[in-house]
């Protein structure tokens, strides 16, 4: 359906603003398709049907990108560098791995339900949509 995609969260530790993003690499053909999936996701999480095996892997995946990360000196600098502008430690981040582990489907689908509205999604179409089929 795509060539590649990603998505995205973050959260400010310095006010309640918040959000997550993503974006999909497609044949213009594929556009609907790709919108309905977004949805559907979407839909899937804010009703509670995200499986415990996809919770497990989007945990075991966010930990080994931050362990993958952590290799390059860059990313250790930058992180250093905000823990510091944040006054945080390393123990945060420690903490956060930890929480993230912790973290059940029950959780998921009740911070889903309160913040995932697929009303409120933008989204942004770039391209020659003249080959769309």
């Amino acid at each position: 359906l795509s060539y590649g995609v990603s998505t995205w969260s973050w959260a400010n530790p310095f006010d309640e603003a918040g959000g997550f993003g993503g974006y999909a690499i497609l044949a213009p053909q594929n556009l609907s398709k790709a919108k309905t999936s977004l949805l559907d996701e979407i839909t899937k999480i804010a009703s509670g049907n995200a499986t415990d095996k996809e919770l497990q892997h989007a945990k075991d995946a966010w930990i080994k990108d931050q362990d993958t990360s952590l290799s390059n000196d860059n990313y250790v600098v930058q992180m250093l560098a905000n823990e510091l502008y944040r006054n945080r430690t390393t123990a945060y981040t420690k903490q956060l791995r930890e929480h993230i582990r912790a973290v059940t489907a029950a959780d998921l689908e009740r911070v889903a339900k309160k913040w995932f509205d697929a009303k409120r999604i933008i989204f942004v179409d770039a391209g020659d949509h003249s080959k769309a089929k």
